[in-house]
Formats: structure tokens, C-alpha cells, sequence
């Protein structure tokens, strides 16, 4: 009796490690799809970081869009920054 309910117990973590494995699949799989490399999102996270360094303002303010141009050869990113609009004095 033991021996089969911890077969159970054991199939579960083995159905979530699959479940896991999965949604990693597809996750990058979306990602491909979108024709956007898989370390943007850091590449994102260290322009904020950069522009917060020279700025005076906080990183979580910073806007930072990365895409493909239109009309563009394979291979070259755009870059949009966008700060805050600073209020009049």
C-alpha cells in the first residue's frame, strides 16, 4: 500500500517537471516567434539602469522599447528611450 502511494506522490513531481519543462518550451518558443532574441528583456533592465546612472531618475521611469525597424536588414534592433516629462519649475 505505502509503496503505491508514494508511486503517486512520485508521478506528481514527475508530471510537474514535465509541466514545467513544457511551458519553458513554449515560452521560447513565443519568444522565436516574435523574431526577438531571448536576452532583451536584461538588455532592457541595463538601459534603464545605465540612463537612471546619468539621470536623475529612478530606473522603474525609464521606458525602454526594443523591436525591428520597419523596413530594416535582418538583424538590426531599434532602441527607443522615453523619460518622463519634467514638470515646470
Amino acid at each position: 500500500m505505502m509503496s503505491w502511494l508514494s508511486s503517486l506522490i512520485g508521478q506528481r513531481k514527475a508530471s510537474a517537471q514535465q509541466a514545467k519543462m513544457r511551458l519553458q518550451t513554449v515560452l521560447a518558443h513565443e519568444r522565436n516567434a516574435r523574431g526577438l532574441p531571448e536576452y532583451l528583456p536584461l538588455l532592457q533592465r541595463e538601459l534603464q539602469l545605465v540612463v537612471a546612472k546619468y539621470v536623475d531618475i529612478a530606473p522603474r521611469d525609464v521606458s525602454v522599447r526594443i523591436g525591428h525597424p520597419r523596413h530594416a536588414p535582418a538583424g538590426r534592433l531599434e532602441v527607443r528611450i522615453e523619460l518622463p516629462q519634467a514638470a515646470p519649475a
